[in-house]
């Protein structure tokens, strides 16, 4: 990534692992996960005694599909995302949920 200010610019590590599997009732699972180390290059202007920011993210996702026809299908998601940073005003946690309608034509 490219950014313009010393608070983002950051040197990053990234991996992930994924796997798909078919379970009964003709669903399809799908289970991935990341994690993404970033060493920020410059102290942050978030911190009183100037600590450069190193954040730890984790990710997981979570899919499970199933075909209602040839056209379309119907899917379950859920993603977590957790934010660990050594400066507190940036760790977070993240859960989100959705229900998908898709349609190919």
């Amino acid at each position: 990534e490219n950014a313009e200010k010393a608070d983002w610019d950051f040197n990053g590590h990234h991996l992930t692992a994924g796997t798909e599997m078919r379970l009964p009732m003709a669903i399809r699972g799908e289970l991935d996960g990341d994690y993404t180390l970033k060493d920020y290059k410059s102290p942050s202007s978030f911190s009183a005694d100037q600590t450069v920011r190193e954040d730890s993210i984790y990710a997981t996702t979570l899919r499970l599909s199933r075909a209602l026809s040839p056209q379309s299908d119907l899917a379950l998601h859920y993603a977590f995302t957790k934010n660990d940073s050594n400066l507190s005003v940036f760790d977070y946690t993240r859960h989100i949920y959705s229900l998908n309608y898709g349609w190919r034509f």
